[in-house]
């Protein structure tokens, strides 16, 4: 009798060590999210679908957009205090929805704009009496079988400075680093910023003398010498960095000209080069000055860069980057 009564305990305190570890093992795969969001209503006026203004009066915050000379000029008003971006694309041409969402210490806007076959989504952090712009994402549009757009939704949390926003089990995961976001000016007149233009025409070389190494700007585009073995010219176009004096980010446009010499240095095709991902950072130094930090090309195939090291400056600048140019008359 006294073997029975032991073997049962036994077993008992077996049944107590399973379930405890079962249950461990529960709450160990389901790590808490930190700083989940919460939407917050937008009254916002317009055609459907395309509402340009919005605000919340009780969260002190209101935002329109205007198309002008291709740009878009968004306008924020944020505990009385006016904030601009400037775009560099009509975002509202097809129609755009704008989202809020907030957490304990901020929040966060999210305008959603659409395009032929999907959308675009710029995304700005709110706080602390100011704005910033975090980034934006595109991506395609899922259809079901029926040719019906899948619907998304927007989950917002933030951990360790990434913004995280899930579409839902259709779409990928959108992340943007907090840490990255660039500070939205305070401006009264919109259109300065509108109509103001980069005068810094003409060519830039390292060696005034040379007939080849030019770097022609011309407004916002740039007429680049890119690789010299295969004599390939480029058209590329400058973005202002928002919140930061004279400097702008270089994105690829075409192909001008170029040249099949020497195979294994490659030619550009213009339809795998990424017109979003910035080739360089330019920096005005003064009147006669400007750096380039040159970044390559951005082959959206291979996702590699291509065209760093045999970009022509920085050979010529023995690979020291980033590069300086003189403005030559």
């Amino acid at each position: 009798m006294q073997v029975l009564k032991k073997e049962i305990f036994c077993v008992f305190i077996l049944l107590i060590l399973f379930f405890s570890c079962k249950e461990n093992i529960n709450i160990s795969s389901n790590p808490i999210i930190e700083n989940q969001y919460k939407r917050v209503s937008l009254n916002c006026k317009g055609d459907d679908y395309n509402t340009l203004t919005c605000e919340n009066i009780q969260k002190e915050i209101s935002l329109n957009f205007k198309n002008e000379e291709g740009k878009s000029l968004i306008n924020f008003k944020y505990k009385n205090q006016n904030f601009i971006h400037v775009i560099n694309e009509q975002i509202s041409d097809l129609g755009i929805e704008s989202f809020l969402f907030e957490n304990d210490n901020k929040m966060i806007l999210i305008l959603d704009s659409f395009l032929e076959f999907g959308h675009k989504f710029y995304v700005y952090e709110i706080k602390n009496d100011s704005i910033k712009f975090v980034g934006f994402k595109e991506l395609n549009s899922k259809f079901d079988d029926k040719d019906i757009e899948l619907k998304y939704i927007f989950n917002l949390s933030e951990k360790e400075n990434l913004l995280n926003i899930n579409l839902g089990p259709s779409y990928e995961e959108i992340s943007l680093n907090l840490n990255k976001a660039s500070l939205l000016l305070t401006k009264n007149n919109d259109q300065d910023i509108l109509n103001k233009k980069i005068d810094y025409s003409g060519s830039w070389k390292l060696n005034c003398d040379s007939e080849l190494l030019t770097f022609e700007i011309a407004a916002n585009n740039i007429y680049l010498f890119l690789n010299s073995d295969n004599s390939i010219y480029i058209n590329t176009q400058l973005k202002k960095v928002m919140g930061k004096e004279n400097e702008y980010d270089l994105h690829f446009l075409s192909t001008e000209s170029q040249n099949n010499f020497y195979e294994e240095i490659g030619n550009i095709k213009d339809e795998e080069i990424s017109k979003e991902e910035s080739i360089a950072k330019i920096v005005i130094l003064d009147d006669n000055t400007i750096s380039i930090f040159w970044k390559g090309l951005y082959d959206m195939k291979t996702k590699k860069r291509v065209f760093y090291e045999n970009f022509v400056f920085l050979k010529e600048n023995n690979d020291v980057n980033p590069i300086i140019l003189k403005k030559c008359n």
